[in-house]
Protein backbone atom coordinates (compact mmCIF):
# COMPACT_ATOMS: atom_id res chain seq x y z
CA UNK A 1 0.00 0.00 0.00
CA UNK A 2 2.82 2.43 0.87
CA UNK A 3 4.47 1.76 -2.48
CA UNK A 4 1.23 2.66 -4.25
CA UNK A 5 0.95 5.98 -2.39
CA UNK A 6 4.62 6.77 -3.04
CA UNK A 7 4.20 6.00 -6.74
CA UNK A 8 1.16 8.25 -6.97
CA UNK A 9 2.98 11.11 -5.23
CA UNK A 10 5.97 10.79 -7.53
CA UNK A 11 3.75 10.85 -10.61
CA UNK A 12 1.87 14.03 -9.67
CA UNK A 13 4.45 16.54 -10.96
CA UNK A 14 4.46 14.81 -14.34
CA UNK A 15 0.67 14.87 -14.60
CA UNK A 16 0.45 18.65 -14.12
CA UNK A 17 0.19 20.91 -17.16
CA UNK A 18 3.04 23.27 -17.92
CA UNK A 19 2.60 26.81 -16.67
CA UNK A 20 2.13 29.59 -19.24
CA UNK A 21 5.47 30.39 -20.84
CA UNK A 22 6.91 27.10 -19.66
CA UNK A 23 7.76 25.47 -22.99
CA UNK A 24 10.15 22.52 -23.03
CA UNK A 25 13.69 23.45 -24.02
CA UNK A 26 13.69 20.97 -26.89
CA UNK A 27 10.64 22.63 -28.47
CA UNK A 28 12.21 26.07 -28.07
CA UNK A 29 15.42 24.78 -29.66
CA UNK A 30 13.64 23.14 -32.60
CA UNK A 31 11.59 26.27 -33.29
CA UNK A 32 14.61 28.60 -33.17
CA UNK A 33 16.75 26.21 -35.23
CA UNK A 34 14.08 25.88 -37.97
CA UNK A 35 13.51 29.63 -37.95
CA UNK A 36 17.24 30.31 -38.29
CA UNK A 37 17.57 27.87 -41.19
CA UNK A 38 14.67 29.57 -42.98
CA UNK A 39 16.18 33.02 -42.42
CA UNK A 40 19.84 32.72 -43.33
CA UNK A 41 21.31 31.15 -40.20
CA UNK A 42 22.98 34.36 -39.00
CA UNK A 43 23.56 35.46 -35.43
CA UNK A 44 20.98 38.21 -36.02
CA UNK A 45 18.38 35.63 -37.07
CA UNK A 46 19.15 33.59 -33.95
CA UNK A 47 18.36 36.56 -31.70
CA UNK A 48 15.21 37.47 -33.61
CA UNK A 49 13.97 33.87 -33.79
CA UNK A 50 14.62 33.50 -30.05
CA UNK A 51 12.66 36.70 -29.44
CA UNK A 52 9.75 35.34 -31.46
CA UNK A 53 9.84 32.09 -29.47
CA UNK A 54 9.83 34.02 -26.21
CA UNK A 55 6.81 36.03 -27.38
CA UNK A 56 4.98 32.88 -28.39
CA UNK A 57 5.66 31.38 -24.98
CA UNK A 58 4.21 34.50 -23.34
CA UNK A 59 1.09 34.64 -25.49
CA UNK A 60 0.16 31.01 -26.11
CA UNK A 61 -0.23 27.99 -23.91
CA UNK A 62 2.10 25.14 -24.71
CA UNK A 63 -0.87 23.12 -25.99
CA UNK A 64 -1.86 25.92 -28.40
CA UNK A 65 1.72 26.15 -29.67
CA UNK A 66 2.08 22.41 -30.04
CA UNK A 67 -1.29 21.95 -31.77
CA UNK A 68 -0.52 24.74 -34.23
CA UNK A 69 3.04 23.59 -34.88
CA UNK A 70 2.03 19.98 -35.55
CA UNK A 71 -0.83 21.13 -37.77
CA UNK A 72 1.42 23.52 -39.70
CA UNK A 73 4.07 20.88 -40.31
CA UNK A 74 1.45 18.29 -41.22
CA UNK A 75 -0.29 20.65 -43.66
CA UNK A 76 2.95 20.81 -45.64
CA UNK A 77 2.79 17.05 -46.22
CA UNK A 78 1.83 16.25 -49.78
CA UNK A 79 -0.89 13.92 -50.96
CA UNK A 80 -3.69 12.29 -49.04
CA UNK A 81 -1.77 12.18 -45.76
CA UNK A 82 -1.50 15.95 -45.75
CA UNK A 83 -5.26 16.30 -46.25
CA UNK A 84 -5.71 15.13 -42.67
CA UNK A 85 -4.03 18.39 -41.62
CA UNK A 86 -5.34 20.67 -44.36
CA UNK A 87 -9.06 19.92 -44.39
CA UNK A 88 -10.58 19.85 -40.85
CA UNK A 89 -11.74 23.24 -39.56
CA UNK A 90 -10.29 22.59 -36.10
CA UNK A 91 -6.85 22.00 -37.63
CA UNK A 92 -7.18 25.17 -39.71
CA UNK A 93 -8.07 27.07 -36.53
CA UNK A 94 -4.94 25.73 -34.80
CA UNK A 95 -2.78 26.88 -37.72
CA UNK A 96 -4.44 30.29 -37.75
CA UNK A 97 -3.88 30.75 -34.01
CA UNK A 98 -0.18 30.00 -34.37
CA UNK A 99 0.23 32.02 -37.57
CA UNK A 100 -1.41 35.06 -35.99
CA UNK A 101 0.71 34.73 -32.85
CA UNK A 102 3.89 34.41 -34.97
CA UNK A 103 3.00 37.54 -36.95
CA UNK A 104 2.40 39.54 -33.77
CA UNK A 105 5.61 38.20 -32.23
CA UNK A 106 7.58 39.13 -35.35
CA UNK A 107 6.28 42.71 -35.13
CA UNK A 108 7.25 42.92 -31.48
CA UNK A 109 10.72 41.56 -32.27
CA UNK A 110 11.21 43.81 -35.34
CA UNK A 111 11.65 40.69 -37.44
CA UNK A 112 10.63 40.15 -41.05
CA UNK A 113 10.84 36.40 -41.69
CA UNK A 114 11.51 35.14 -45.19
CA UNK A 115 8.55 33.63 -46.99
CA UNK A 116 8.57 29.86 -47.45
Amino acid sequence: MNKLILSACLALPFAAHAAPGDFPTVDRFIFVNECMQENGGSLDSMYKCSCVMDQLAQNLTYDQFQDGDVAQHGANTGGERGALFRDPDSIKANIKTLTTAKAEAAKTCNFTPKKR
